[in-house]
Protein backbone atom coordinates (compact mmCIF):
# COMPACT_ATOMS: atom_id res chain seq x y z
CA UNK A 1 0.00 0.00 0.00
CA UNK A 2 1.28 3.43 -0.90
CA UNK A 3 0.41 6.31 1.42
CA UNK A 4 -1.68 9.21 0.18
CA UNK A 5 -1.44 12.62 1.78
CA UNK A 6 -3.28 15.75 0.72
CA UNK A 7 -1.41 18.89 -0.29
CA UNK A 8 -2.62 20.49 2.95
CA UNK A 9 -1.09 17.64 4.98
CA UNK A 10 2.16 17.96 3.05
CA UNK A 11 2.19 21.70 3.73
CA UNK A 12 1.70 21.08 7.46
CA UNK A 13 4.70 18.70 7.44
CA UNK A 14 7.10 21.34 6.09
CA UNK A 15 9.85 21.82 8.65
CA UNK A 16 8.82 18.73 10.58
CA UNK A 17 10.43 16.02 8.44
CA UNK A 18 13.92 16.16 10.00
CA UNK A 19 12.70 15.83 13.62
CA UNK A 20 10.50 12.89 12.60
CA UNK A 21 13.48 11.26 10.87
CA UNK A 22 15.57 11.67 14.03
CA UNK A 23 12.77 10.15 16.11
CA UNK A 24 12.71 7.01 13.96
CA UNK A 25 16.46 6.86 13.27
CA UNK A 26 16.25 7.19 9.51
CA UNK A 27 17.07 9.77 6.86
CA UNK A 28 14.84 12.73 6.07
CA UNK A 29 14.83 11.47 2.49
CA UNK A 30 13.12 8.24 3.62
CA UNK A 31 10.44 10.23 5.47
CA UNK A 32 9.95 12.44 2.39
CA UNK A 33 9.54 9.35 0.20
CA UNK A 34 6.71 8.15 2.43
CA UNK A 35 5.18 11.63 2.57
CA UNK A 36 5.22 11.92 -1.23
CA UNK A 37 3.82 8.41 -1.74
CA UNK A 38 6.94 7.00 -3.40
CA UNK A 39 7.53 4.30 -0.77
CA UNK A 40 5.40 1.25 -0.06
CA UNK A 41 4.24 0.74 3.51
CA UNK A 42 5.50 -2.82 3.78
CA UNK A 43 7.88 -2.63 6.75
CA UNK A 44 7.40 -1.85 10.42
CA UNK A 45 9.56 1.27 10.08
CA UNK A 46 7.59 2.64 7.14
CA UNK A 47 4.29 2.02 8.98
CA UNK A 48 5.65 3.68 12.13
CA UNK A 49 6.75 6.71 10.10
CA UNK A 50 3.35 6.84 8.35
CA UNK A 51 1.60 6.83 11.73
CA UNK A 52 4.04 9.45 12.99
CA UNK A 53 3.21 11.68 10.03
CA UNK A 54 -0.52 11.24 10.66
CA UNK A 55 -0.07 12.07 14.37
CA UNK A 56 2.02 15.14 13.54
CA UNK A 57 -0.53 16.39 11.01
CA UNK A 58 -3.32 15.87 13.54
CA UNK A 59 -1.36 17.77 16.20
CA UNK A 60 -0.65 20.77 13.96
CA UNK A 61 -4.04 20.99 12.22
CA UNK A 62 -5.93 24.04 13.43
CA UNK A 63 -9.21 23.33 15.19
CA UNK A 64 -12.04 25.59 14.12
CA UNK A 65 -14.59 26.63 16.72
Amino acid sequence: MKPKFTEEEKEIMKGKVAPLARKFGCSHTYVKMILSGNRELNTKLSLDIYNGIKDTVKLFTPVSQ
